[in-house]
């Protein structure tokens, strides 16, 4: 049975508990995007995205940014990660 895919997000829907919120915060800091970069583009405070983002290291029982993207990757809860687009200096 293939679990339901979302092609705007990347993101493997129903997997671990995770709401769609949650795995677009995933997707997002996979990608690159900073705190800021991220909460813009959900439509949250950053105050709120950093929130979300501890309540998910914790949901996942990871310590950090980085375990948490290395977990996404391994379970496959996100693919087709993009870096956004390089900033002029």
């Amino acid at each position: 049975m293939s679990p339901e895919r979302s092609s705007s997000v990347g993101v493997d829907r129903n997997n671990y508990g995770l709401s769609p919120l949650e795995l677009q915060i995933i997707a997002l800091l996979a990608a690159g995007y900073t705190r800021k970069e991220s909460a813009g583009r959900i439509g949250v405070t950053k105050h709120t995205f950093q929130h979300e983002l501890k309540n998910l290291l914790d949901k996942l029982r990871v310590s950090n940014r980085l375990e948490l993207v290395l977990f996404a990757l391994h379970y496959r809860l996100i693919e087709d990660v993009q870096a956004p687009p390089l900033k002029a200096a």
